[in-house]
């Protein structure tokens, strides 16, 4: 990747408040929840390498970026903290990028819909040009602002044009969940991009005179980036600096670098705040430009595992030959355009060649040439925008839609020309045998999930060796029997693959076939992976792991490969808070709300890690413990005293109670504290002696995560009183833990 960054650029992203205003937009919450951006340099440089790995680039590589690109862009989208440390192989022959694809609409919490209003042809700092990219702006700030969208719109000059962003604090699912999110935003994105081409059309029906001047560019999908606040243009000597969203007309001098004082403190209050109040405003307006065809069948291949990001959309898995290319295609190659539609052949042809499994070299290298002849320029844009990011478009958009771009409909320009192969899209032609593989593979998936997260073991049997490995070359085929060389008696191959056990595709799998998570208290350098199993959540989650791995891939694993196989699944697994409900009681055969009385089978969503002795749905008799407490307690009271200390045992907070049961022997104090054990169960009662809490640093330790704390020897209380005190209250106390346990 060529040096783009001067001396210039540098000086001005190593300035402190530079550097802090852009930090804080690409770390969007209140550092609790870990939310974060992608970054990304010159628009092509996604990935943080080490060795044979990578991730997706974050705040942590700003200086390593900034002393490389010029321009610095981040996501639209704003993702769950895990995904910041989830590592992935890196793309060979074998493993192409799309098959783990990092920064999905499945990982993203929120998303700052966008809005680029670029000049067409030339120059920002012509005055036609500069006035009709602020016209245009201006325009759809106040159409928002008539549909309730006012305080959470933010508006930027781009260096060569204006951004618009809506706040993602009002852009998020109501409820939580990879499978939500993903529908979520699929939806949220469509019927955006599809405002903002109405707009356009509105647009230019009142101001004809600006329609060679400026268009609306939203292609609002997943890892889609701009210019981050205070990047430094491409060519430009301008950084990307706030407007006036009431008041919309750039100021060249105030963006010119170096910046002033005076701009970078507005840069800082920029995107700082929202309006609550008005998601539903905006998502009322959307409403409007939801296409029903088009989201039912969004919502059915989601369902069906077939979805419209780039890491789960149809992709060939061997590259389609130029000769085998449908004719639309062919003729998108073959035939010159210097006029209307020529940006829209860029577009296409990108994203059908992503889906006939080229390469993105040499894909980029066959869109450059025919943008090349047909005098097309920004075609890296574009093919960026395109590659691999949408769905070549289908025939009957191409056939019947004449929009222009960012539609992607190619009607009137003479290049539909269907023979007997065609179909209904340009992916499916000449490929029926590996949309028949895709289909068995969906058919999988919608099995598993039907099975659903409580019932891992049915699903992880069905785990075979690709599942976990990875080819890195070809070895002559050996005899089993005989350790000779030998083709195959069958197919006359000579060669098999040679595999090894792949850490990306392992670690997808498991975690796509078993519930795992992490405990979101559990700070320590390799956290416990818990597992779901038999209705309640255990932390053997590693050790089942490695039995797996080893079951499956047999000799093929490696210790490497296994610890870099948990490390990823710990990055990528839920942080969860685990048994967090104090009211929820687990029993024996159910979950029983202490707040409603409410009953429900166990689940892998309540999160619990233990069951209580007690059963709901049993025969158990009452009455000999009421006898018993009855006989003890002769003060009616005291009995109901009794139960109550019961009901606290298994409501999980702090009680501020110490409970001394005093008396002469024979009167019910052992049989009590035998009813209240068998209720709370021995695995949540800690039996530790004062003297041991006292004398040793580990003492405080036992009683972590256990209900109760009985003691037998009462002469040792009163020296240590403020210890149970401490305890009981729920004050917070140091303690050393055994083996980090």
């Amino acid at each position: 990747m060529a040096v783009t960054a001067t001396d210039e650029s540098r000086a001005h992203y190593q300035r402190p408040e530079v550097r802090e205003i852009i930090t804080r937009y690409a770390m969007p919450g209140d550092g609790a929840d870990g939310a974060w951006r992608v970054l990304n340099g010159d628009f092509s440089w996604w990935y943080h390498n080490e060795g044979d790995i990578q991730r997706l680039l974050n705040v942590d590589d700003y200086d390593q970026i900034v002393n490389k690109v010029r321009t610095l862009y981040q996501s639209l989208n704003v993702f769950w903290q895990p995904l910041r440390f989830g590592w992935r192989d890196r793309p060979d022959d074998s493993w192409p990028s799309s098959a783990l694809p990092l920064g999905t609409l499945r990982d993203t919490v929120a998303y700052s819909l966008g809005v680029d209003i670029d000049r067409v042809g030339g120059d920002i700092e012509e005055p036609a040009i500069k006035a009709a990219v602020e016209a245009a702006a201006q325009f759809l700030v106040d159409d928002l602002k008539k549909n309730g969208i006012v305080k959470s719109t933010w508006a930027a000059f781009s260096g060569g044009g204006i951004y618009l962003h809506i706040h993602h604090g009002i852009c998020r699912p109501a409820q939580d969940g990879p499978d939500v999110r993903e529908e979520f935003f699929v939806l949220l994105t469509d019927r955006f991009n599809s405002y903002i081409q109405h707009i356009s059309e509105e647009f230019f029906k009142i101001h004809p005179e600006h329609a060679d001047k400026v268009k609306f560019d939203s292609l609002n999908n997943q890892k889609r980036v701009f210019k981050c606040i205070l990047s430094v243009h491409k060519s430009k000597p301008f950084a990307v600096t706030p407007l006036d969203r009431d008041e919309i007309k750039i100021n060249f001098d105030r963006a010119r670098l170096p910046l002033k004082p005076d701009m970078i403190e507005d840069a800082g209050r920029w995107y700082s705040t929202f309006d609550p109040a008005e998601r539903e405003p905006l998502l009322k307006l959307l409403d409007n430009f939801k296409d029903e065809e088009k989201e039912t069948r969004a919502r059915e291949r989601l369902e069906s595992g077939i979805r419209s990001e780039p890491g789960d959309m149809f992709r060939s898995p061997v590259k389609t030959e130029v000769s085998d290319f449908p004719p639309c295609i062919k003729n998108i190659i073959g035939t010159p355009n210097t006029g209307e539609g020529k940006t829209r052949f860029a577009g296409v042809l990108s994203a059908y060649l992503f889906q006939a499994g080229w390469g993105e070299d040499e894909a980029w290298d066959l869109v450059r040439t025919v943008s090349d002849r047909n005098g097309l320029g920004g075609a890296e844009h574009i093919f960026d925008s395109c590659f691999g990011a949408i769905c070549c478009p289908t025939c009957k958009t191409i056939q019947e839609d004449a929009a222009g771009y960012p539609h992607l409909g190619l009607k009137g320009l003479g290049l539909c020309k269907q023979d007997e192969k065609c179909d209904t899209s340009p992916c499916d032609y000449g490929i029926t045998f590996f949309m028949d593989e895709w289909c068995k593979r969906a058919q999988i998936e919608r099995e598993n999930a039907v099975r659903g997260a409580g019932e891992p073991a049915r699903a992880i049997s069905e785990l075979i060796l690709q599942d976990l490995t990875k080819a890195k070359g070809r070895k002559r085929r050996v005899n089993p029997i005989t350790g000779e060389f030998e083709a195959d008696p069958e197919t006359g191959e000579d060669t098999i693959p040679e595999l090894t056990l792949s850490p990306t595709k392992a670690s997808a799998a498991i975690l796509n076939h078993m519930p795992l998570r992490r405990s979101a208290t559990d700070a320590k350098k390799d956290p416990c992976i818990w597992r779901y199993d038999s209705g309640i959540w255990r932390p053997d989650g590693e050790e089942v792991i490695e039995v797996l791995i080893s079951r499956v891939a047999g000799d093929l694993s490696y210790e490497r490969g296994r610890q870099e196989t948990l490390k990823r699944i710990r990055g990528m697994a839920d942080r969860v808070a685990f048994d967090s409900d104090p009211f929820l009681l687990p029993a024996q055969d159910g979950m029983v709300d202490l707040k409603t009385g409410e009953v429900s089978d166990h689940g892998p969503d309540a999160y619990v890690t233990f069951r209580y002795g007690a059963e709901v749905k049993g025969e158990a008799d009452i009455r000999p413990s009421l006898w018993l407490l009855c006989s003890s307690l002769p003060d009616p009271r005291d009995v109901l005293t009794a139960l109550d200390i019961c009901s606290e045992a298994v409501i999980r907070r702090p009680s501020d109670s110490i409970i001394q049961l005093i008396g002469p022997g024979a009167n019910g104090k052992g049989m009590f504290e035998r009813m209240i054990s068998e209720l709370v169960t021995d695995e949540r009662i800690s039996n530790i002696t004062l003297a041991e809490a006292k004398a040793s640093r580990f003492g405080p330790g036992e009683v972590l995560g256990k209900d109760l704390w009985i003691l037998s020897e009462v002469e040792e209380v009163k020296q240590a009183i403020n210890l149970l005190k401490k305890v009981a209250t729920g004050e917070r106390m140091d303690s050393d833990q055994k083996y980090g346990g």
